[in-house]
């Protein structure tokens, strides 16, 4: 949503406040649409503008009358925002009524009321957003407002919660759960054995001698793609996003990350070392890699061509002109620095292959917290979000969930 406030010159409120509202029926209902406005960590997976920039998006809600709120996100282009106001009137599941103003602008006031009631959709949310100061300012928010719902809608009609999920499915005796996890444990044998055959094809596959000298900055200086094998025949390259002007890694190439801190010595034991390389200083790579608590060996590739040769780095030159590259050319650039694992084998004569990559989707697999989400009722429960992994973050930056109660509080 635009601050249209800071543009407009006046501060004097017209006598007739312009006003807004907004209807929708959402397919959800009320209690689920009404968590959704008043817990922050809801909030952030449906608040914000198109154009905001993902996971930038941090809300603090005093949910009660007389409570507060402050919710503050960064456009793409950089620009912070911030909101906040006070809840004036506060039913559960019913009525939520609070004033609204852009931090850069307090005197301009307005005023928002949201009533919900049940019906055969789900939800009746009316919208009625008044006082502002002027048409302007109550045109840029309804195109605001506008896009904000249809990402509402998104989140509240998708599966989330274990009420949900419990009202699709049926409920069976124990016998007829075996019988139904029998039909099912002969496709997972399926998917096993296909699975296998897979691998052997991928360990088929015939490789590309590195004849490049690629050298790397580490922590204690220079190193070769040699020395990166530790003295072990195979080496596995997880390419983590992070430009030289980024502050911090990708956060999804961290949530991979976690997964395989601790990995590294089980596949030491295989012959295999394992190293993070990215584009970005080697400084800020340790700065950030004591953040995370991780241990792994991480160097940077920014002084050689290994991320655009591996094709997970590209130029704007390269996007500009549009023709796909990354993942073998079959998906289209979202991003000069793309996620990706690169295999290499070294013989005994120190020559260097690389025999395999992949990218995007073919990532997923590596990642351990997803296979454990995919067992589960809820599975990853994306839908509706503005991309699948909006609701990632880097694992100091997830709110404290409040505690529930269970057997070991005392």
């Amino acid at each position: 949503m635009a601050n249209a406030a800071a543009a407009e010159c006046s501060t004097e409120r017209p006598k007739e406040s312009p006003s807004l509202t907004l209807t929708r029926r959402l397919r959800a209902r009320p209690e689920k649409v009404y968590a959704a406005w008043t817990q922050a960590e809801q909030l952030a997976q449906w608040f914000g503008p198109p154009n905001m920039k993902p996971a930038t998006l941090r809300a603090e809600l005093d949910v009660r009358t007389g409570g507060s709120f402050r919710i503050g996100f960064t456009r793409d282009d950089g620009e912070y925002f911030e909101a906040g106001g006070t809840y004036r009137d506060v039913v559960p599941n019913e009525r939520l009524v609070f004033t609204w103003a852009w931090h850069s602008t307090p005197e301009r006031e307005s005023l928002v009321t949201i009533t919900l009631k049940p019906d055969s959709a789900g939800t009746l949310m009316v919208f009625h957003h008044a006082q502002f100061f002027d048409e302007t300012a109550r045109d840029n928010h309804l195109r605001g407002w506008s896009s904000f719902f249809d990402k509402l809608d998104a989140f509240v009609g998708s599966p989330r919660s274990e009420e949900d999920t419990m009202q699709q499915h049926q409920i069976v005796s124990r016998e007829q759960w075996i019988a139904a996890r029998k039909v099912h444990l002969a496709h997972e044998k399926e998917l096993t054995a296909a699975r296998e055959r897979l691998a052997e094809e991928r360990r088929a596959l015939p490789w590309v001698k590195v004849d490049k000298n690629y050298v790397f900055d580490g922590p204690n200086g220079k190193l070769t793609l040699g020395d990166l094998f530790k003295g072990r025949p195979q080496l596995v390259v997880q390419h983590v996003m992070f430009a030289p002007d980024w502050d911090a890694a990708c956060k999804s190439c961290s949530f991979w990350a976690d997964g395989f801190e601790r990995m590294v010595p089980h596949l030491a034991a295989r012959d295999t070392s394992m190293v993070a390389i990215s584009l970005a200083p080697v400084a800020k790579l340790d700065a950030f890699k004591k953040r995370m608590g991780w241990t792994f060996d991480w160097v940077s590739s920014g002084s050689n061509d290994f991320n655009y040769d591996y094709e997970v780095s590209f130029t704007r030159e390269q996007i500009d002109k549009g023709v796909p590259k990354y993942n073998f050319g079959t998906t289209p650039f979202y991003g000069p620095e793309l996620p990706g694992i690169s295999v290499f084998f070294r013989n005994e004569a120190g020559e260097i292959f690389h025999t395999y990559s992949c990218f995007a989707r073919g990532l997923d697999m590596m990642n351990a917290a997803y296979q454990y989400l995919d067992l589960t009722p809820l599975g990853r429960h994306e839908d509706g979000l503005p991309y699948p992994m909006d609701w990632v973050r880097l694992r100091d930056e997830y709110e404290p969930q409040a505690a529930k109660e269970a057997c070991c509080h005392g």
